[in-house]
């Protein structure tokens, strides 16, 4: 290796840490044969392999750029290379796109995932290297257990870890190389059919920030000034438990809370401006609670004003909020829709606790990437317990804290939460000057997302108050 190529390599090899070292060596799959790979130890022997067998050149260190590019080190491609990041997102010749997979199943498994993989790999037998995947996939191609062609097994053990949302990217590949081969078979330039392959269905969001952004929590419960106003508005017991509750699973999962009490109709558009001007950049997505009284198509302010939900949430769409195009916006509204009473079918066991109403929402525009669920469906009131919360909410909360539900898409969720509520039947006071009833509440959701839309679990690790 001359003087000129070494000085500019110890450049890059000083700046890389072990990590970025054993993903490197990694990357380079059967370049480097394990007998060779067990040697390296440092950056500067890695680069001396690969000059000696041709894949680093004085004249051409693209093979090296594409390995700092996969692991993301754009800072030692821009600055010791002087190599635009955006140039090397098209250049992507020399490391296999199985290598490629692999090395993202790795980044998105996380290390209770590691385990439970790797204890179903040896059936039930302990392993020191449990923690890194990519060695787990070394020994599982070692044992012959995954193959580039063959990735059944990969699928497999991902699909009893209760990684879904893996298991769909696994597949996506494979559909990606099916179409490739067919292509070249035929030589056809078909670039329709790789399009599809792209907008997957069963794609995921990316949900990998820390933080993963703003959750923002509007919890109007004190309506004393519309009723001086002589607008006729009850308090909203037991609000603060939802917001409590809202509060602690959010935070749980490394999302920066911000919590706001009691707004009036025109600040609520106002906290909602501010917050879509804000740089979402380096977050992955953002959520919004809406708690409030409401009535079709509105939500209340505390001054008994009404705002159109389609003003609020319109403010996050694509125009209006650059930096969270491509990204989930998650609304969750618990308010009346109407003013109608949701009554049971036929009689059945019910609580003894007495409930009170939330006395709205409507639809989004058809931007993309919003997901809106709302406590009832139109027409019909919210039901609401003063002193343990809302029944949408508290439902929610607790299902969100199911651990075993932890890599459940959020569409699938709801669907259970809406399942438990519908299934129950609640008791009401003396509603309208009449008898007690017996009522009913069935919630609905409102989706426009292009991908699976899967909510980080809870970490060790929690955000402050915003």
């Amino acid at each position: 290796m001359d003087t000129e190529t070494l000085t500019l390599l110890s450049a890059v090899y000083n700046r890389l840490n072990k990590t970025d070292l054993s993903s490197m060596i990694f990357l380079c799959g059967d370049d480097i044969p394990a007998s060779e790979a067990e040697k390296i130890k440092t950056a500067l022997q890695l680069f001396t392999f690969l000059e000696k067998i041709g894949k680093i050149k004085k004249t051409d260190l693209s093979y090296l750029k594409e390995l700092l590019h996969i692991i993301q080190r754009i800072d030692i491609l821009e600055n010791q290379l002087q190599t635009d990041a955006a140039d090397m997102a098209t250049n992507t010749t020399y490391i296999s796109k199985y290598r490629r997979l692999l090395y993202k199943l790795a980044g998105k498994t996380e290390t209770l995932d590691i385990q439970t993989i790797s204890y179903l790999h040896h059936k039930g037998a302990t392993d020191s290297n449990n923690s890194n995947m990519m060695e787990l996939f070394l020994q599982m191609e070692k044992s012959g257990h995954l193959k580039e062609d063959n990735l059944e097994y990969l699928k497999e053990i991902y699909g009893k870890a209760n990684r879904r949302d893996l298991v769909s990217e696994i597949q996506q590949f494979e559909n990606q190389c099916q179409d490739s081969k067919q292509e070249n078979a035929t030589n056809e330039n078909t670039p329709q059919m790789h399009a599809v392959q792209e907008t997957n269905p069963c794609e995921a969001y990316e949900l990998n920030k820390n933080p993963h952004g703003w959750c923002l929590i509007i919890n109007n419960y004190n309506f004393s000034e519309a009723r001086t106003l002589n607008i006729e508005m009850s308090d909203r017991r037991g609000s603060d438990r939802d917001a409590g509750e809202i509060h602690k699973v959010f935070r749980s999962r490394n999302y920066i809370i911000k919590h706001l009490d009691n707004l009036k109709g025109e600040d609520m558009l106002k906290v909602m401006k501010k917050y879509a001007k804000m740089d979402h950049g380096d977050k992955d997505s953002f959520v919004c609670f809406l708690l409030s009284h409401g009535g079709l198509g509105v939500i209340h302010g505390t001054d008994g004003s009404e705002i159109q939900i389609s003003k609020l949430t319109e403010c996050f769409n694509n125009q209006h909020c650059s930096s969270l195009i491509g990204k989930p916006k998650i609304f969750f509204i618990q308010a009346c829709r109407g003013s109608e009473l949701q009554k049971p079918v036929f009689e059945a066991d019910f609580s003894a606790r007495e409930y009170t109403f939330d006395a709205g929402t409507s639809s989004l525009p058809a931007h993309s990437d919003f997901f809106t669920a709302y406590s009832t469906v139109e027409d019909y009131k919210s039901l609401r317990d003063p002193k343990n919360g809302s029944i949408y909410m508290q439902f929610l909360c607790a299902t969100l804290n199911d651990y075993k539900l932890y890599r459940t898409d959020l569409e699938s969720i709801l669907t259970i939460v809406h399942r438990k509520i519908s299934e129950s039947d609640y008791y009401l006071p003396e509603y309208q000057g009449g008898p007690k009833v017996h009522a009913k509440q069935m919630p609905s959701v409102n989706s426009e997302l292009r991908k699976a839309l899967i909510l980080p679990a809870p970490s060790l690790k929690t955000q402050p108050t915003g």
